[in-house]
C-alpha cells in the first residue's frame, strides 16, 4: 500500500468517526439535555464544530487534526446533560466511552480528550490544535448571530437564577469581551475584529433603545436586546 493510500484510509476512518460523533451527540442533546440550557445546546455545538474547520484550515492543520478537533467540539457541551457547574468531567467521560466503543487507540483518544480539558482554561492550552479548539469555543462572539447567542446566554443564566438587569448585563458582556483574547493567528487577525464589531453593535443597539424609550416609554422585557 502506498503512503498516500494509507493516509486516505485514515482520513476516511476519521471522517466516518466524526459523523458518528455528530449523530450520537445530536441525539443525546435532543433527548437528554434540559430545556433550560438554551445556550450550551445543539446550536452552540454545531457553531463550534463549524468554527473548528474554518479556523483549522486557516491555520494549516491537517485533515486528521481537524477531524480530531471536530470530535472534541461535538462532545464539548455534552457534560451539561449531567451537570452544569463542572461539565467538562462529564463531557470527557462521554467522549472516552464513545471513543472506546469505536476502537480509537489510547494515543488518539488522549489527544482528543486532553484538548477538551485544556481548552476549558486558556492558561492550560499547550499546542496549535488546542489553540484552534479554544478559539472555536469562543467563535460565537465573532459570529454573525452573536446577538442571538448573547440572548441565549442571558436566558440560560436567568434559568440558573443568575438574573442580570440591563446595565448589569452590559457590564457582564463588556467584561467577557475585553477579558477574552483569541489564541490563533486567524483568531487575532480576523475573529478579534469581528468580535469587536459585534460588541460595538451591541452597545449601539442599547443606546438606540434608550433613545427610543426617552421618546415613547414602553415596558421593557429584560430578556431581550
Amino acid at each position: 500500500m502506498k503512503p498516500e493510500d494509507s493516509l486516505d484510509l485514515q482520513n476516511k476512518r476519521l471522517g466516518q468517526l466524526v459523523q458518528r460523533a455528530a449523530d450520537f451527540v445530536l441525539d443525546l442533546l435532543s433527548t437528554s439535555l434540559q430545556s433550560r440550557f438554551v445556550f450550551h445546546n445543539q446550536r452552540l455545538t454545531v457553531l463550534t464544530v463549524h468554527a473548528v474547520r474554518q479556523i483549522g484550515l486557516h491555520q494549516n492543520l491537517s485533515q486528521d487534526q481537524i477531524h480530531r478537533l471536530e470530535i472534541a467540539a461535538w462532545f464539548q457541551n455534552t457534560g451539561f446533560v449531567r451537570e452544569a457547574k463542572n461539565p467538562i468531567n462529564s463531557a470527557a467521560a462521554y467522549t472516552n466511552n464513545f471513543l472506546e466503543r469505536n476502537g480509537v487507540d489510547i494515543k488518539e483518544k488522549h489527544q482528543i480528550i486532553a484538548a477538551m480539558r485544556h481548552t476549558a482554561h486558556p492558561h492550560k492550552v499547550e499546542n496549535l490544535m488546542e489553540r484552534v479548539l479554544y478559539d472555536a469555543k469562543w467563535y460565537f462572539l465573532a459570529a454573525s448571530n452573536c446577538k442571538e447567542m448573547l440572548q441565549r446566554m442571558r436566558q440560560e443564566l436567568a434559568f440558573q437564577n443568575e438574573i442580570y438587569l440591563d446595565e448589569e448585563w452590559r457590564s457582564y458582556v463588556a467584561r467577557m469581551v475585553y477579558g477574552h483574547e483569541y489564541l490563533t493567528e486567524y483568531g487575532f487577525n480576523v475573529l478579534e475584529k469581528q468580535k469587536r464589531k459585534n460588541f460595538y453593535a451591541f452597545r449601539a443597539h442599547r443606546a438606540d433603545d434608550l433613545v427610543a424609550q426617552s421618546i415613547s416609554p414602553v415596558d421593557q422585557d429584560p430578556m431581550t436586546f
